[in-house]
Order: C-alpha cells, then sequence, then structure tokens
C-alpha cells in the first residue's frame, strides 16, 4: 500500500491526507479506476463537499484515473456543498446503496448502479451498471 504524504486533519474520522503534498503525490500516479465518496451530488452544482481542504485532493485523484467512480449513500443526491469538485458528467459511474438517485432531480448523465429490493436470504450485491438508469 502507498500512501500519499500530506495533511491528516485533528479529530477527522476519515483518516485520509490533503493538502498541496497529497496532490502533487497524485499528480505523479496514473490508476485504471479512481474512487471518490460523493457527499453531495446534484444535476447542476455538481460532485460537492463540506470539506473544503478535500477539494484539491478530489480533483487530483479524478485526474489519476482512466476511469471516475462515485461512491455515495442515497442521501447524497440533490444536495449541494460549498465544496465543487467535478462536474457530473465527468464521472463514469455512480453506486449507491438505495433507490433511484434522480428523485426530486432531472436525470445524472452518469451512469449509477443500486443494489436491487432484497428478500429475506437474497444477496445484497449491487447489480451491474446500466447504459441508462432505471427509475422506479
Amino acid at each position: 500500500m502507498l500512501l500519499a504524504g500530506g495533511e491528516l486533519r485533528e479529530g477527522s474520522a476519515l483518516l485520509a491526507t490533503s493538502g498541496p503534498a497529497t496532490v502533487s503525490y497524485l499528480e505523479s500516479k496514473h490508476t485504471d479506476w479512481a474512487i471518490v465518496e460523493g457527499e453531495g451530488i446534484h444535476p447542476y452544482a455538481g460532485l460537492t463537499t463540506s470539506m473544503p481542504w478535500q477539494v484539491a485532493t478530489d480533483r487530483a485523484l479524478l485526474t489519476a484515473g482512466t476511469r471516475r467512480c462515485v461512491v455515495a449513500a442515497n442521501g447524497a443526491f440533490g444536495r449541494r456543498y460549498v465544496g465543487f469538485i467535478a462536474d457530473v458528467g465527468s464521472v463514469d459511474i455512480i453506486v449507491t446503496d438505495g433507490a433511484s438517485p434522480t428523485r426530486g432531480c432531472p436525470p445524472l448523465p452518469a451512469r449509477w448502479c443500486a443494489p436491487p429490493p432484497t428478500s429475506p436470504g437474497t444477496s445484497t450485491r449491487a447489480r451491474p451498471a446500466e447504459a441508462t438508469p432505471r427509475h422506479t
């Protein structure tokens, strides 16, 4: 495992580095997949965070990836925060834990996948992403 240098914020439960040293490290790397957390995902405001100090790090990580994935709780959709990371259209896939993430919003340009409704004794693995989201 490689750990990017940078700053760990005191009291942060994230245990993620950020700052110029982290960005410099990530700018020198290339990945097949870049995976970031989506705290706020909105079709007009884009991918956002409430942690402005994390913006440059998330942007550098997304730039390092050939493909870009956002992992987000269903509650992130429709939310906007102060730190703009990227347009939603620059993301290849969004993985979420709930039903249709477009409730109350126009359709998102990225593909998304969510776990299917479960019955007792069934798997909760996410279904493969589709070219067009299914709206339930």
